[in-house]
């Protein structure tokens, strides 16, 4: 029962943020375990000492995970969500306070396994989630509610969804994804994009039965 913290890139709408935090809690109130799981809105993470003149100390600041996605980015403008991924795993505060992470950035991403992407979720470990690039026209269509809708799919990445015993209703692009109509299915593949996802969303429930009562299994 690790806590999740939530962490965002400067210039990021206080309104997408609280939108954000809004959708953690509701994932963790229908995995029932919200009254075991803190959320912790960290903002723009710039822990004292996070900057020696032009260099970021690791692990201290928003600033120093968007540059590991730099550097390790081979496309000019989007940042590698893998190797954002792979620092939050490597972050030496996970031995002190094992936690779920979440960063919320601006730009495009990308994974070398993947191409472009909306976000990229690594179950227990947390997500990157880009809330510009290929989703503004989704995003300037529904604003907040479409922020819910890739925060809701990426940490049902984080937590578990889906599990690799899963065979029936599974859609094989980009990752695993739900099949049926369900906050999880990739939206990249449904006609309407992610506007469909999360317009579905807003008329039932985000997950179908199948993801809901996997998500409750993985806090078993």
């Amino acid at each position: 029962m690790k806590p999740v913290y939530l962490m965002h890139e400067s210039g990021i709408e206080e309104t997408y943020v609280a939108a954000a935090v809004s959708s953690i809690r509701e994932v963790l109130r229908l995995a029932r375990v919200k009254a075991r799981i803190k959320v912790h809105n960290l903002g723009v993470l710039r822990a004292d000492g996070w900057r020696v003149e032009d260099t970021f100390v690791p692990y201290l600041s928003v600033d120093w995970y968007i540059e590991c996605g730099r550097k390790a980015s081979k496309r000019k403008g989007e940042l590698n969500a893998s190797a954002i991924l792979a620092a939050f795993r490597a972050d030496p505060f996970q031995r002190v306070r094992p936690h779920y992470r979440v960063l919320l950035l601006r730009g495009g991403l990308y994974s070398p396994k993947y191409g472009t992407l909306v976000g990229l979720g690594q179950s227990t470990v947390g997500a990157v989630i880009s809330l510009g690039s290929s989703g503004d026209a989704a995003r300037d269509t529904l604003g907040e509610e479409y922020i819910k809708t890739l925060v809701m799919h990426e940490l049902g990445h984080s937590f578990g969804l889906l599990p690799d015993d899963r065979k029936k209703k599974v859609m094989k692009k980009l990752g695993k994804h739900c099949a049926n109509t369900c906050v999880m299915r990739q939206g990249s593949a449904v006609s309407g994009d992610w506007e469909t996802v999360t317009r579905d969303r807003l008329g039932g429930q985000p997950f179908c039965e199948q993801c809901l009562h996997d998500l409750r299994q993985f806090f078993r």
